[in-house]
């Protein structure tokens, strides 16, 4: 039996370490399989990956915290951390004393080591005057709205940013000082004028003055456009323009946008400098497009550019027009050989005097020891439209200064003074220039249509054809210079040969006019009756037989007759009817929305060379000027909200 019982014992063991084999081996298969079908290779345990997940809580303050000077106030239903020396309000993630100590020894280093008696006193005294902590709290955000008050002016007058922080922080605090006190005077230091500041206000007010003038676009419907392009002191091609549409009760002229131009200048640049920013930035349509306005360059305007046939395809409605004052500007170039002389000899005279330090102080001295009105010339630019006129008539001013001077430096040019009939020469051609300059000047500004330029040239053609007939008859009382030398020399002069000289010039003038500005292209034919409804029209209308008819309407109606006397402007007297009126409102208005000039974008470019000098010939030009020439006012309240309101340190 103990044999047996050992034998037992033994078979036992063994079929246990088999049936522990057994489990082992089908345990593994199993795992095997479960791998197979997970895609790994069973060579290692499986590893389940986990996500730690960060859970969000608001914080609680801890009375513990005043040591650090903060107490807890309520901001938005949110528990938040609020400093009591400065005011400052923390988010609520930051209330806990690592970031609460960290903002007390960064900020009011010089109490940190105050015991916590010291910061639970500030604490009952603020809780005693809550008018104070309020005042307090606000004051980061007074300083940003202040930060852009002063960014404002500082693009409008064109001046660098750092002027801000070195010239009008200090002013401010020195009269707050003077005047309030120190404590004001403190708190005008604190707001934030460093140079990167204002560049990043401006550049904020540009950005919602663009934003405000593409909205007022697109509610107006239709709007034309006045375009140019000049070179800045960095040899870069800049374009800019301006845009004219309907607002409220009128129309406004705005600037749009400029653009730099890397490369060339051709009608396709052109073209796709202008599609890019209306089309793509802006969101307009071209179709609503009813004017261009050029100075007539054949790559704005020519034939074969794709600037006028990439528009016109877009919108056909659209009328390309060539600058008024520019066509003027070229009317007035065409001189007969004798006068031309006579421009060539003044050019040369004053290059004599300017173009040498000592002649022009020597001629300065002379001008004032003989008691002249004037003490200097002019120079004399041919880009420059009334430099011509400008330059003649000073020298005719100080034609005896001039005698005097170069007796014994030029003594050649001197008898030219004492020639009368050259003197005579020169006195006409002031007196002409001058006129034409006055007129060129009287086309500048804002707010003219083609009309008021039509009705301006169309008078000094007539002039021009009437002083024509009185010099005939030797009558030259509209020359007021010329008429000073005939009364002074007497029969010296050869007034026949005078005679002759002014008739073919006037003669050439008349034939210009009519050349740059033909008869049949005049914008009044058939359009009397845009600038005076109520007056039987002269021409044929270009107006289909129902406009006609309300049009007949509209010239009977007495009420609206006394609105037209009062309105101010054209524009706003067919705004005010354009409900009653609405088709022949917009033919009206689309003719007035014409640009006539290009007199816009020439003080843009006077602007532009203010602002971009050789001092800031890296700065980029687009944001300081937009700021600089547009007439819209800022929403100092939008542009506050989206900020994070800091002091200055």
């Amino acid at each position: 039996m103990a044999t047996l019982s050992a034998v037992t014992r033994k078979n036992m063991a063994k079929q246990a370490s088999l049936d522990f084999f057994v489990k082992k081996k089908h345990t593994f298969s199993e795992y095997s399989s479960r791998c197979k079908r997970n895609g790994t290779d069973g060579s290692r345990p499986e590893q389940v990956k986990t996500r730690r997940v960060h859970t969000s809580f608001t914080r609680k303050y801890d009375p513990s915290y005043i040591e650090f000077g903060f107490v807890a106030v309520i901001d938005g239903e949110v528990l938040k951390p609020q400093c009591i020396i400065c005011g400052d309000i923390l988010a609520n993630e930051a209330m806990k004393p690592s970031k609460l100590k960290r903002h007390l020894f960064s900020k009011h280093k010089e109490i940190s080591s105050q015991p916590k008696e010291f910061f639970e006193r500030k604490s009952s005294e603020l809780r005693s005057r809550p008018k104070q902590v309020f005042s307090v709290s606000h004051t980061n955000i007074s300083a940003l709205r202040a930060s852009y008050k002063v960014a404002l002016p500082v693009a409008k007058l064109k001046t660098p940013y750092t002027i801000a922080e070195t010239l009008v922080k200090d002013c401010i605090r020195g009269v707050c000082l003077e005047m309030l006190g120190e404590s004001a005077a403190e708190k005008v230091a604190q707001v934030p004028l460093s140079n990167d500041t204002m560049a990043r206000r401006i550049q904020e007010l540009a950005s919602d003055m663009e934003d405000q003038l593409i909205e007022q676009i697109k509610e107006a419907k239709y709007f034309s456009l006045q375009l140019d392009e000049c070179r800045d002191t960095a040899n870069m091609i800049i374009l800019l323009v301006y845009v004219r549409f309907e607002h409220g009760d009128d129309i406004k002229e705005e600037f749009f946008f400029s653009a730099s131009l890397p490369t060339n200048t051709t009608s396709s640049e052109l073209y796709e400098a202008l599609k890019n920013y209306v089309v793509s930035k802006c969101g307009l349509e071209f179709r609503f497009c009813v004017g261009l306005c050029s100075d007539g360059a054949a790559s704005m305007t020519g034939m074969h550019s794709e600037v006028v046939t990439q528009i016109k395809e877009l919108a056909p409605e659209c009328k390309i027009t060539h600058c008024f004052i520019h066509r003027e500007s070229l009317a007035m170039e065409k001189v007969s050989a004798e006068l031309n002389s006579v421009l060539t000899d003044t050019v040369k005279i004053v290059n004599y005097v300017k173009s040498n330090s000592l002649n022009s102080r020597l001629f300065s001295l002379l001008c004032d020891n003989m008691e002249a009105d004037h003490k200097q010339l002019l120079l004399h630019a041919e880009i420059r439209w009334l430099s011509r006129g400008k330059v003649l008539s000073r020298m005719f001013e100080i034609r005896n200064e001039l005698l005097v001077f170069l007796q014994s430096k030029k003594p050649v040019w001197s008898q030219l003074f004492r020639d009368v009939n050259w003197t005579a020469r020169l006195a006409y051609l002031s007196d002409i220039f001058s006129i034409f300059n006055d007129l060129n000047v009287s086309m500048q500004g804002k707010n003219a249509t083609c009309f008021s330029m039509a009705d301006k040239i169309e008078g000094q053609k007539q002039k021009l054809e009437a002083w024509k007939n009185r010099v005939s008859t030797d009558c030259y009382d509209m020359f007021h210079n010329l008429t000073t030398v005939i009364h002074e020399v007497g029969n010296d002069l050869d007034i026949a040969h005078l005679r002759k000289i002014v008739s073919e010039h006037l003669t050439n003038l008349l034939d210009c006019f009519e050349l740059y500005f033909p008869s049949k292209e005049d914008p009044r034919v058939g359009n009397s009756w845009i600038q005076n409804p109520f007056l039987s029209p002269k021409d044929n209308l270009n107006l289909t037989v129902t406009l006609r008819d309300n049009l007949l309407k509209l010239a009977t109606d007495e009420g609206l007759k006394m609105n037209f006397e009062n309105t101010a402007s054209l524009a706003s007297f067919w705004i005010k009817v354009k409900n009653e009126y609405p088709e022949l409102a917009e033919v009206a208005l689309k003719s007035l929305l014409l640009f006539p000039s290009t007199s816009l974008c020439e003080t843009g470019f006077s602007a532009l060379s203010v602002i971009k000098t050789k001092h800031r010939n890296s700065l980029n030009i687009h944001n300081p000027l937009r700021v600089a020439l547009s007439s819209i006012q800022p929403r100092l309240d939008k542009l506050t909200s989206k900020k994070q309101a800091h002091l200055s340190h």
